[in-house]
């Protein structure tokens, strides 16, 4: 209670379901239909991070940072900004799979200076999932789901590549 948590890639599909079972979440992503779904899904706070200085919104906010930054897609920009975004002895989680040829662009000595604790998670435990069904079933969780027909599929994709999908 009271920690500020961002996740940047809120209006994405794990983005979402985050936001929906995190407190005090400051979202971080870019568009209107991604600012309305981070809203609806609880955000206290939406940062668009193609129009607002990410950082100094979240140090206004937060006063220090914020106590954990929950990194959803898979970019070295998104990762260059995380630790911007974490207090002393906060912790950066990383929840996707990265590219096998990524290296995380986050200095050594920032990361032990600020005694910051960074984290993977590709795959939640079965009891994890079973939770989150749990919290799905009990309306706890809405996850945003739109249906496409298949001949949409090519259309789908570049959506993705772009990332311009929304949920």
């Amino acid at each position: 209670p009271g920690d500020w948590v961002v996740i940047l890639g809120s209006g994405g599909g794990l983005g979402h379901i985050g936001v929906q079972i995190t407190a005090r979440v400051k979202k971080v992503r870019t568009g209107d239909a991604k600012r309305n779904l981070s809203l609806e899904s609880g955000a206290e706070v939406f940062v668009d991070f193609k129009t607002e200085d990410v950082a100094a919104r979240v140090l206004e906010l937060a006063g220090e940072g914020a106590h954990a930054t929950v990194v959803v897609p898979s970019t070295k920009e998104a990762f260059k900004v995380a630790p911007t975004l974490v207090r002393n002895m906060g912790q950066i989680i990383w929840v996707d799979l990265p590219p096998n040829d990524m290296e995380l662009p986050i200095s050594a000595t920032l990361c032990a200076g600020r005694a910051l604790s960074i984290k993977g998670s590709s795959v939640g435990r079965e009891e994890q999932m079973a939770e989150l069904l749990q919290l799905a079933l009990h309306g706890v969780i809405t996850p945003a789901i739109e249906v496409f027909d298949f001949e949409e599929t090519p259309n789908l994709i570049n959506k993705i590549k772009d990332d311009t999908i929304v949920g």
